[in-house]
């Protein structure tokens, strides 16, 4: 099949994914100019101790994801993103709106909202749509299908997959670690 190339494959991490369907593939990356984050306890990548503890969380057989991962703490640490501690519950207005001074602002998470309970993962789907609606943001999300059963609806994926959405909409079923992509 073709093969799409963003960025530079020589000096930066390379995320290979395999697509299927209608996958609308820009020309070009998009422009960061600001990146910011909220965890209960975030991670200093500049931190020798904090980098090598993020490294024993990769599976010992994935050193593909192992090496992309030093590739990236080298990258943030050249230009390490606000983070914030904190409850994303209670942050991440705060940081939309600071977000919001340097240009459009997307919200992206994969694999985090499934840490909340029910209760909260509601909440969270409820403020995101909030923040959509009012034109603050534009929410990516990468989640199992039962974590935002609003944004899944009548999209649910195969067995292990997760389902990407666009602003509270499926648009397609990803592996967890972004190894293939089937555009809905």
């Amino acid at each position: 099949g073709s093969q799409v190339l963003l960025g530079d494959v020589e000096s930066e991490p390379v995320l290979e994914c395999r697509a299927e369907g209608p996958v609308p593939f820009p020309d070009r990356r998009p422009v960061i100019a600001w990146r910011g984050g909220v965890d209960l306890n975030p991670l200093d990548v500049t931190d020798d101790d904090a980098a090598r503890w993020l490294e024993t969380l990769v599976w010992p057989e994935h050193e593909d994801r192992r090496a992309r991962l030093r590739a990236a703490t080298a990258l943030a640490r050249a230009d390490p993103p606000h983070l914030v501690r904190g409850d994303l519950l209670e942050v991440l207005p705060g940081l939309v709106e600071q977000a919001a001074a340097h240009g459009l602002v997307v919200v992206q998470h994969s694999a985090v909202v499934a840490y909340l309970d029910d209760l909260d993962r509601a909440r969270f789907a409820s403020m995101m749509g909030d923040l959509v609606a009012s034109g603050a943001c534009h929410w990516l999300s990468n989640e199992g299908p039962q974590v935002l059963p609003g944004v899944t609806g009548d999209a649910a994926p195969p067995s292990g997959s997760f389902v990407l959405g666009v602003d509270g909409r499926a648009v397609a079923h990803t592996h967890g670690h972004g190894r293939s992509i089937t555009w809905l």
